[in-house]
């Protein structure tokens, strides 16, 4: 969870950062939704879970 918070932070906006996680990231997911992320993620039949997390235009422009 810290590295793909550390990814994040110098992530351009409306860009994705794809995750792969060895587990689905409950904690995660609070912390996106305070920090003003999207995100969507599937989990997998071997139960890890692959995230795509972005940060939306500011101007709301919903591409």
């Amino acid at each position: 969870m810290a590295r793909i918070l550390a990814a994040l932070k110098d992530l351009p906006e409306d860009t994705y950062l794809l995750a792969h996680n060895d587990r689905e990231p409950m904690f995660l997911y609070p912390k996106l939704k305070a920090l003003g992320y999207e995100y969507h993620a599937e989990v997998q039949p071997d139960d890890s879970c692959l995230i795509a997390i972005r940060k939306p235009l500011r101007n709301g422009d919903p591409r």
